[in-house]
């Protein structure tokens, strides 16, 4: 019987494998594969962590690894709002008044040294183009760690460019 991460790799065969390990690994490893087929609807965290998108439209997407250089405002407000209350969170210990993962401190300690040491993330963040934005799939740790370098002047943030998977619909 295959395990879950193999069925979400059957489901998911067109993703880049990168996409796959940085995204959709982690998630099924803490929520289990809820899909028994590809039209099996999406409900529960699965439709925020696919961003409102059904399994057979997240097994559409096309994916591209870019290079981009970091604004702000590319960031879906949403995504900007949560990436906001993850930096003041960690950086300063306020109240985040989202959901926090247990191991969530760590990987953005994790990420704030490399991106101060290195000034590049440890990994592409994972985006998915919303209109004019891009929401993050996968990676807002990193950017709330790259705002926290910022705010320490541990990088140059004008030119603060990032390895990127963008995903845009078929």
């Amino acid at each position: 019987m295959p395990t879950p991460i193999e069925v979400a790799r059957q489901h998911l065969a067109e993703m880049p494998q990168q996409v796959f390990d940085l995204w959709i690994a982690h998630i099924v490893t803490v929520n289990g594969w809820p899909f028994q087929t590809i039209d099996t609807p999406t409900t529960g965290n699965f439709t925020r962590y696919f961003c409102g998108l059904t399994l057979l439209e997240v097994s559409k997407l096309q994916w591209k690894l870019n290079r981009l250089t970091f604004a702000p405002e590319l960031l879906h407000p949403v995504d900007s709002d949560n990436v906001s209350k993850l930096f003041f969170y960690h950086h300063f210990g306020l109240n985040p008044g989202i959901e926090v993962a247990s191991d969530s401190k760590a990987r953005f300690d994790r990420c704030l040294s490399y991106i101060e040491q290195r000034s590049e993330f440890p990994a592409p963040v994972v985006l998915m183009r919303s209109g004019d934005k891009f929401s993050i799939l996968d990676g807002h740790h990193r950017f709330a760690a790259y705002w926290a370098a910022l705010t320490k002047s541990k990088i140059d943030g004008l030119h603060f460019s990032m390895d990127s998977w963008i995903a845009d619909a078929r």
